[in-house]
């Protein structure tokens, strides 16, 4: 019995729970165990155990102060300066000052104005922008392009890095306040984005464009010139908002600096890529492949949030004609200029948290923004030695040989063409200013990896402990379990002389 005892307790796997608990103790790298395990008395005991369990707390709360620090996902900003070569050029929006051509609207218009369907307005401007809208709701934003300034209508000439573009070369999409216009180098299905080095040129768009301005209607706009705006390839223009208006007798030059922000995906931020199913669909009737806009997204939710008001949406964004409602998107008609209710709506949901929570809760910000910064200049354009191309150039377009919607010269044309010349005439130079980007991102102030390093610094400070002591202590948490699951198995077995030593042992 004496040799089997012996044998039971040199037997590493047939050792109690104290004696497990107790080596551990006395082995582990956990500072202030073994000197429990230690104690040759008491009040040694209570010393050590009592400043264990005081560092234990301490590193405890240490430790959930750290968690707490991560799961705020604070974050920081990071800049810095990288040279993007080769870059993309940017795409370039250019819109005219008014919408629509005098020669191709008069004759229509006084045909509505003169119909029982028309209800007039004292204010002729009011007139005109109904008769668009019913045009619109009538045959969609096809219908107002027959009365539109083409780019066919205005373009003199056009070249990129030396090398001839055309009207091929653009996109058209419509704005509220200048009805078409034309974008070059816009992301679309068909065509690659160009790079500042195609062709092997440093990337130089030039335009000459004729306005036309004798053609302009009355009561539509009270400037002549064109409206410019530079942006990323894949972003819908808001030249309502970010559009640079450029003056006729004069060739501008535009440079620009591009700045990229870039934020962190949830949990970090709200932002979003998602197109959503009515902006794909505003943006597919203009053949383009742009991405989520949170501008966009939030013009969409608030016609929305108007056509659940009124049966119709706000004539001041008439190219919005589907929106979304539950998950299908409808085709909606636009409201009457005299209809109050569109302008009710809109000011009811501007002022009330509910409704935009409602109409606008996806319409978080975009995870990248593309931005550019431009600088604008100008000579006295043009000299004298181009006055008779440009002069062929105009003629050109009152020719139907040439133009299949010729416009009418002036009558003294043939006098004052100089005269007209510098009245219509815009020259654009769009070209960059550095090769070098501003990028903004936001970095994640405590990472993943951090709070690892944080978690392990306090343990090793407050313990001594490392990732060596955690397969410490799992090895005695196995040691247990296995010598209960053994102890379990012996129970079982019939009485024997070996199961009594083992139960005298344990």
């Amino acid at each position: 019995m004496t040799e089997i005892n012996e044998n039971l307790v040199n037997n590493y796997m047939y050792h109690g729970r104290r004696t497990i608990i107790k080596e551990f103790f006395s082995n582990t790298s956990i500072h202030g165990l073994p000197s429990i395990a230690k104690s040759h008395n008491l009040k040694n005991c209570l010393f050590w155990t009592i400043a264990f369990l005081i560092f234990t707390g301490l590193m405890i709360y240490f430790i959930i102060l750290t968690i707490l620090d991560y799961l705020k996902y604070t974050t920081q900003t990071k800049v810095k300066i990288i040279n993007e070569w080769p870059m993309h050029y940017p795409a370039f929006t250019i819109c005219p000052a008014s919408p629509y051509r005098s020669d191709l609207f008069e004759e229509p218009f006084l045909n509505y104005t003169n119909s029982s369907v028309f209800l007039p307005s004292a204010n002729l401007g009011n007139n005109i922008n109904q008769f668009a809208i019913d045009m619109i709701n009538i045959g969609g934003m096809e219908k107002l392009t027959e009365y539109a300034f083409l780019l066919s209508d205005m373009l003199i000439s056009c070249t990129y890095n030396g090398f001839k573009c055309n009207e091929s070369d653009f996109i058209w999409f419509a704005s509220a306040s200048y009805g078409i216009c034309y974008t070059f180098n816009a992301k679309t299905a068909n065509k690659s984005i160009l790079y500042t080095n195609t062709n092997g040129g440093q990337g130089l768009l030039e335009l000459e464009l004729y306005v036309h301005e004798n053609i302009y209607v009355d009561y539509v706009t009270d400037s002549v010139g064109i409206v410019t705006m530079i942006h990323d390839n894949t972003q819908m223009p808001q030249v309502e908002f970010g559009g640079i208006a450029l003056s006729p007798g004069r060739k501008h030059m535009l440079i620009y600096t591009k700045k990229e922000t870039a934020f962190l995906e949830s949990p970090y931020t709200t932002c979003t890529r998602q197109v959503w199913k009515d902006m794909y669909a505003l943006y597919k009737q203009f053949g383009a492949q742009y991405e989520y806009s949170q501008m966009v997204c939030l013009m969409l939710c608030q016609e929305t949030s108007v056509y659940a008001t009124c049966g119709c949406i706000s004539p001041n964004y008439w190219y919005v004609r589907e929106i979304l409602v539950g998950d299908n998107v409808i085709t909606v008609p636009i409201c009457d200029i005299s209809n109050e209710c569109y302008l009710n709506a809109t000011v009811e949901f501007m002022n009330d948290e509910d409704l935009q929570t409602m109409y606008c809760s996806h319409c978080t910000s975009q995870c990248e923004i593309t931005s550019f910064i431009v600088q604008s200049s100008s000579f006295k354009s043009p000299l004298d030695w181009k006055m008779q191309s440009i002069k062929q150039s105009v003629e050109q377009m009152s020719n139907k040989s040439f133009n299949s919607r010729p416009i009418a010269l002036p009558s003294d044309w043939d006098t004052n063409w100089i005269d007209y010349i510098d009245k219509n005439y815009v020259a654009i130079a769009v070209v960059r200013g550095s090769y070098l980007v501003d990028y903004f991102t936001q970095k994640a102030t405590l990472s993943g990896v951090d709070v690892l390093s944080n978690v392990g610094g306090l343990i090793g400070l407050w313990l001594g402990g490392s990732l060596l002591s955690v397969f410490e202590l799992y090895e005695m948490f196995y040691r247990i379990i296995r010598r209960h699951i053994r102890k379990r198995k012996e129970d079982a077995k019939p009485n024997s002389a070996e199961r009594l030593s083992f139960d005298k042992l344990v």
